[in-house]
């Protein structure tokens, strides 16, 4: 009688070495009986186990319905000064035919967004004449080097028909000639007037394809400067021109933004002169931010992998405005990537709570850098992997598919300083809940009460776990994920029930409940 009991009430636990225990079919060999009954004990008594327990939930702060996004940049093939590798990455030669890169967009579909763009977008042109041929492929100064970079019309038109026929939203970096001739990054003394010419032509042609744009992007020019000016000029000649289409600016990045002050996490920490100058010029509809959290778990050698950059910037540019939606226009878990670590079990985790921490901020969308290339694509751009998953693409998918815009604030009781816990209403179901999760702990598993939480008693569980963090492969539900396959299909979710659920020592996830009516949600 015990026996069946603790089987019917725990039917959701689970644990890697024996996979998933579901109520409708409770059928096992009497080992695996036994074994569920040791794992059942030794949850109880186990000192590297601990309970959680979810008091309460609140409203709090939302996002956009494409929260989440993904970026392709302009780096040219080769080892370049961004980092990594960047062949077959680039938005221009990117394989946008090869079925592992067709499915992963069929995945990110319906509720995400693509931002294209990048430092070297303000060298681009846009052959949309045949007549200008030399002019596109002439090379011009960038960061005191000659660069040649032409988008001719027909990959123009790949990258709308895909974005289209995906329904992914596209957000796209406007030219702005001689920007960065000479300038290094964050050196912006030498802004010159904007030549708009080819980007006018570039939004007439594309029409109403893009949801927004950017402008010159990470350039910070002093405020009583000339290069300041002609950057609001350029603001208003690109307002001028349409009154339709979101502008996103000044995407500044890093501690540009705090004025290099790197230990800005208070309220009396202040923007940099050129931030509030040109917050107060008001040309913008989305004020936008790029970071990289470079600082993040001892230069990436060790969990838990910190956001504290991201919420540094992100305080501080609510402190200079409420009024103007806030954006990550280019994020990503470290600047230049990181062989074997961004690419790898390790930047997933970071990935959670980036995305659950902007989320509770009130980001409105967060665009990863990137979809494919360097180190930190969501997808493998190697000879012999080109398309396949990295760890981090399913936080992406899963985060998407399962995390509506409203955030809720939860609450909870117990003591693990290395998980973090977030709760949205559901994207499936808008009246229900999506849980996202991270265990940074190695040694220490969760067993969350959800008591006060759900009515329901169903969930579909993803839980993902990694036998190295070094390591790009994951387990889901302990079933290893194939990532060389040659589709990517999303994984199955655990069907379990009840008000608990198990979090393995170093994991992350996400909880669906289907059947779950919230009244917060469905108010």
């Amino acid at each position: 009688a015990l026996c069946a009991r603790e089987l019917y009430i725990h039917s959701s636990s689970t644990n890697n070495d024996f996979g998933s225990l579901e109520s409708q079919n409770l059928v096992f060999s009497k080992p695996k009986v036994a074994a569920f009954l040791h794992l059942k004990l030794r949850r109880q008594f186990d000192a590297n186990f601990i309970r959680v327990t979810v008091n309460n939930i609140a409203l709090g702060t939302k996002t956009a319905v494409r929260y989440v996004g993904f970026t392709l940049d302009w780096w040219e093939c080769g080892d370049t000064g961004s980092g990594g590798d960047w062949c077959q990455s680039s938005v221009l030669d990117v394989n946008l035919e090869h079925p592992r890169l067709q499915s992963a967009l069929h995945l990110l579909s319906d509720r995400t967004l693509l931002r294209v763009g990048g430092s070297m977008d303000v060298e681009a042109r846009y052959l949309l004449n045949p007549s200008d041929e030399e002019w596109c492929h002439s090379p011009r100064p960038f960061r005191s080097e000659n660069i040649t970079i032409c988008m001719n019309q027909s990959r123009l038109d790949e990258i709308l028909n895909l974005t289209q026929s995906f329904n992914i939203s596209l957000i796209w970096g406007l030219p702005y000639p001689g920007a960065y001739a000479t300038n290094n990054l964050g050196d912006s003394v030498d802004v010159p007037v904007w030549n708009a010419t080819n980007a006018f032509d570039l939004l007439a042609y594309a029409g109403d394809a893009f949801e927004a744009v950017e402008l010159a992007e990470e350039l910070t020019p002093l405020p009583e400067s000339q290069s300041f000016q002609n950057l609001i000029e350029a603001y208003l000649k690109l307002r001028a021109f349409s009154q339709k289409i979101r502008i996103h600016g000044p995407c500044v990045g890093m501690v540009a933004e705090t004025n290099d002050n790197v230990e800005c996490l208070h309220e009396d920490c202040g923007p940099s002169p050129f931030m509030q100058a040109f917050i107060d010029a008001n040309l913008i509809d989305t004020l936008c931010v790029h970071s990289y959290d470079n600082d993040a778990g001892a230069n990436w050698t060790q969990l838990p992998c910190s956001t504290s950059q991201l919420i540094r910037q992100l305080k501080m540019l609510q402190q200079c405005t409420t009024s103007i939606p806030i954006v990550c226009g280019e994020c990503g878990p470290h600047n230049n990537g990181g062989l074997n670590v961004t690419d790898t079990a390790s930047s997933a985790y970071w990935f959670v709570s980036a995305l659950g921490d902007a989320a509770r901020l009130g980001v409105s969308h967060f665009a990863r850098q990137t979809l494919i290339g360097s180190h930190y694509g969501l997808v493998d751009n190697s000879d012999t992997d080109y398309g396949a998953p990295n760890p981090d693409f399913w936080v992406a998918v899963l985060f998407a598919r399962l995390m509506g815009p409203q955030v809720l604030d939860i609450f909870t009781s117990g003591d693990n300083e290395k998980m973090s816990l977030y709760a949205h209403c559901s994207a499936l179901n808008s009246s229900s809940i999506g849980l996202a999760f991270v265990n940074y702990d190695e040694n220490l598993a969760v067993d969350l009460d959800l008591s006060n939480l759900i009515e329901g008693h169903n969930k579909e569980e993803w839980i993902f776990t990694t036998r190295a963090l070094t390591s790009k492969d994951i387990f889901v539900n302990g079933k290893p994920i194939h990532r060389q396959a040659p589709e990517i299909t999303l994984p199955v979710p655990r069907l379990s029930s009840g008000v608990s659920l198990h979090i393995p020592a170093l994991s992350f996830g996400f909880v669906h409940f289907p059947t779950t009516v919230n009244a917060l949600c469905s108010a």
